[in-house]
């Protein structure tokens, strides 16, 4: 079997005819496709705007050499024109706008290039090119889709190099049900449509590997030159490239030791593939440069800024410790893809892992480089000291050769039924194609049913999105911001005229706000609180959301929901209307009530009973002249002591900010309480000496 089938693999891996590229450009364009009829339905990734902005300035510095935006065309947000400072006009706005709302004359390439640290802007830069061309010079679809037709054409010609490497490496049947497996994986097929960094950066990644292996297997040096060009092109993207070189150079490592002939070394490292791999790092080292103006001036000073940005999200803080074993390593990466990955993957996935393993054995390097990596994005993350959040979006890179293993498992499996009696039709790699197709037609069912909320997928061996809400497995139901669409869909529908929207956590620059109602106006400063002024408020809802539970957090639990977006009955975005009608208010009165010093700087003050909380005012003595910085804590009526997360002094509603600084004002949410504490963090600016009373809102 095993001769059989190398020898299949090597008639598989020949460039002779074009049918195994014009199969990969087909599987590719069938994805997009979809895609493109789909794209409507998506939102936008809350990290999105930042890199739409930049993007647009670097395009317009690159292309005229020009800091500021020269002679832009008019800069209108639904349907209102502003002036180059930001400013609302009076000037009825052109039929057609031809300019993005993200080439944000407040922020040119000038804003940019005084401090840009974070991840490299090429994805941004070739997203703007996409909206310039397709929305600004053609006018075939709206703003912000200009940008995601970018997003949907990279990951569709992924799933076309998927299927060319797991064709070429295995056969027919093995590309085949590769493309389907990344193609229906839940998480790539939604985030194709909306995430700006990691499915792009997966390609470039992709094809610098698959041209390593080519370049070896072919034994064609000059190939390293793209390996190096792809290397360039992902590290301008996003800094997971770097471990190109890793996978590289330990599967080389292993394929030398797997021939144990000094030979083979000797054939893999003359002076042409050196060349050629050198020249391949200067190609890639440029393109990393050229494509991030800011790097220009003071290279190594800023080029250290982002290396320590990049270990500062690489290594820093803990957000699953319970996932932590006691030697350090983290098993939150595994879980999360053995919980979120379709059965038909895991099962054909574990198949092609089982033969890989056994391939490679029996020396076949392919087999040795699809396992090397799959295992060295999962074990970065995985490792002690290091870090991840959000799911496993950020290690994206492992979902091709996730998907091309899956693709080895099918080929052995059809190659196993082809040998029973009577169906010997299995052989014919069309027929075994159908058998795979058949077999992903589960994961399809899926991709529809969740539509368009696919990336908050947990498979049912896990017990779905439900049970892992319930087990608070962190960050089940992220959306990444893509469901606020869905709510300002409800909203345009279901508002009446002249509303006002506020997000208290959230930014509005989280909304697609093309898409919301002219009328409809969106302010964080529109978020009322206990006033209940009638605002809509509109909010996410996933596990670890939010970080803090700050006032407006405790306020809208106070709050009954008039919409709410659900995947197996899980919340992903709530809508209140924060009104009388909406509220669990009672009757509302202010009583002066006794303050009580029991240390230098605690001060308490007891309710007659439990009651809700809204407010407390207490004036800081004629001595205090600054502010009055402390905590507050509340006991409810179970005696529970708890620390509330916001100090003193802030401003929990914008209102708050002309408040008199020497009056220490301060919101509940309608806390249901009996004790309060106050405890004073600093005298410096404000000596409190408080009158023997506290003005406290409460209601029933």
């Amino acid at each position: 079997m095993v001769k059989n089938s190398h020898r299949r693999t090597q008639s598989a891996q020949s460039w002779g005819g074009r049918i195994p590229l014009l199969l990969a450009v087909f599987a590719g364009v069938i994805f997009f496709v979809i895609g493109l009829i789909t794209l409507k339905d998506y939102g936008i990734n809350w990290d999105e705007p930042v890199h739409f902005a930049r993007g647009q300035a670097y395009l317009s510095y690159l292309t005229t050499g020009q800091t500021q935006y020269q002679n832009p065309a008019p800069y209108v947000i639904r349907g209102v024109v502003f002036d180059e400072q930001g400013n609302p006009t009076e000037i009825t706005p052109p039929k057609r706008v031809a300019r993005s709302v993200f080439q944000n004359p407040t922020q040119p390439a000038q804003y940019w290039l005084k401090d840009d640290v974070g991840h490299p802007p090429l994805n941004g830069i070739l997203a703007a090119a996409t909206n310039r061309l397709f929305y600004g010079l053609l006018g075939w679809v709206g703003d912000i889709n200009a940008y995601h037709l970018f997003e949907i054409l990279i990951a569709s010609i992924l799933v076309g190099v998927v299927f060319l490497f797991g064709y070429q490496a295995f056969g027919p049947v093995a590309g085949w049900a590769s493309a389907l497996a990344l193609a229906t994986y839940p998480l790539f097929f939604a985030e194709s449509h909306f995430n700006i960094k990691d499915p792009v950066v997966t390609l470039p990644i992709t094809l610098a590997l698959y041209f390593a292996w080519r370049a070896v297997s072919t034994k064609k040096p000059w190939l390293w030159w793209l390996v190096g060009g792809f290397f360039g092109i992902g590290l301008a993207i996003k800094f997971n490239a770097l471990f190109i070189p890793v996978i590289i150079i330990l599967w080389l490592v292993a394929r030398v030791v797997s021939k144990r002939s000094f030979k083979a070394l000797a054939r893999l490292y003359n002076i042409q593939t050196l060349t050629a791999v050198v020249g391949g790092l200067v190609v890639g080292g440029t393109i990393f440069f050229a494509s991030w103006p800011y790097l220009w001036t003071d290279t190594l000073a800023r080029l250290n800024k982002i290396i320590e940005f990049y270990r500062g999200i690489g290594s820093g803080t803990q957000f699953q410790s319970e996932f932590v074993s006691a030697n350090g390593w983290n098993a939150y990466p595994l879980q999360w893809i053995l919980k979120t990955t379709p059965e038909v993957v895991l099962l054909l996935g574990a198949v092609g892992i089982g033969a890989a393993i056994v391939y490679a054995i029996r020396r076949r390097s392919t087999a040795a480089l699809f396992l090397i990596w799959l295992a060295v994005p999962i074990l970065r993350v995985s490792i002690p000291g290091s870090t991840i959040y959000g799911g496993v979006r950020q290690i994206m890179e492992f979902l091709p050769v996730l998907a091309l293993l899956a693709g080895l498992g099918a080929q052995v499996i059809v190659q196993a039924i082809a040998r029973i009696p009577y169906v010997e039709y299995a052989r014919n790699p069309w027929a075994g194609a159908g058998l795979a197709t058949f077999a992903f037609i589960p994961a399809a069912v899926s991709i529809i049913a969740l539509h368009p909320n696919q990336n908050v997928y947990f498979n049912s061996i896990s017990g779905g999105l439900n049970k892992a809400a319930a087990q608070n497995f962190p960050a089940a139901g992220n959306t990444y911001g893509n469901v606020f669409l869905q709510g300002v869909e409800w909203l345009n529908a279901n508002a009446e005229p002249a509303s006002q929207l506020a997000l208290p956590v959230s930014t509005a620059s989280s909304l697609p706000v093309e898409r919301l109602r002219a009328d409809i106006q969106i302010n964080d400063v529109h978020f009322s609180g206990a006033l209940r002024l009638g605002e809509y408020v509109m909010e996410l809802s996933y596990v670890g959301f939010p970080p803090q539970r700050t006032y407006a957090v405790e306020y809208l639990e106070n709050l009954t929901p008039v919409y709410t977006v659900s995947v197996d009955d899980v919340p992903l975005l709530k809508i209140w209307k924060n009104d009388h009608e909406h509220v669990r208010v009672g009757q509302i009165r202010s009583t002066p009530l006794q303050l009580s010093k029991v240390a230098f700087d605690t001060y308490v003050v007891d309710l007659p009973a439990v009651r809700r909380v809204w407010s407390i005012k207490i004036a800081g003595g004629e001595l205090c002249t600054g502010t009055i910085a402390g905590h507050f804590s509340v006991k409810d009526k179970s005696g529970v002591e708890r620390r509330l997360t916001e100090n003193t002094p802030t401003a929990q509603l914008f209102m708050d900010e002309n408040r008199p600084a020497r009056e220490l004002f301060f919101r509940f949410a309608g806390n249901e309480v009996q004790q309060i504490t106050y405890v004073i963090d600093d005298f410096k600016d404000c000596p409190f000496l408080p009158p023997s009373t506290a003005v406290v809102e409460v209601g029933d």
